[in-house]
């Protein structure tokens, strides 16, 4: 189930970042996740977005934030205020 999940979501990083997560850093980042408590505004929750901000050490809102912005730009959505 572990690897599954750890080919799952470096499918969704790549698509999503354009980068992959090492077996290492994900195997860090579940034992992140069952201690539960946030640190440095990465969520303990285990989703790929979370992943990838304690990979990069932003915080996951961030990494949602680039997420949306690198989306936009992919397909030519403006966004508006």
């Amino acid at each position: 189930m572990n690897q599954e999940l750890f080919e799952l979501f470096n499918y969704q990083l790549k698509k999503d970042y354009g980068k992959s997560a090492s077996i290492e850093t994900f195997n860090k980042f579940t034992a992140y996740c069952k201690a539960g408590e946030e640190i440095n505004g990465v969520k303990p929750i285990l989703h790929w977005i979370n992943l990838y901000a304690f990979g990069t050490g932003m915080t996951s809102d961030d990494a949602e934030d680039l997420r949306y912005r690198r989306y936009r730009e992919e397909h030519s959505i403006e966004f508006k205020k």
